[in-house]
């Protein structure tokens, strides 16, 4: 791997959109992986916006082809994820 690639290739984001704060965290944490170079990914029923480019995956794809997830909420998030 060289010096520049990251880590993660695909990072998952998954969390309530519906939540102000957790919309905003998501996109904090997207565009931020998006400078890294990483490929983010989302679940299709998350009805979210983001300033960079996201793939929305059904759930079982989404879990199969993410490197790392990323859970924002409370513990009922982090426990499905």
């Amino acid at each position: 791997m060289s010096a520049h690639s990251p880590r993660f290739q695909y990072v998952a984001l998954v969390g309530r959109g519906e939540d102000a704060r957790v919309a905003q965290t998501l996109r904090v944490i997207a565009a931020h992986l998006a400078q890294q170079g990483c490929s983010i990914l989302v679940q299709q029923t998350l009805n979210l916006e983001f300033a960079v480019a996201v793939t929305a995956l059904e759930e079982t794809a989404l879990m199969e082809r993410a490197h790392l997830i990323v859970a924002v909420g409370g513990d009922g998030t982090v426990l499905h994820a």
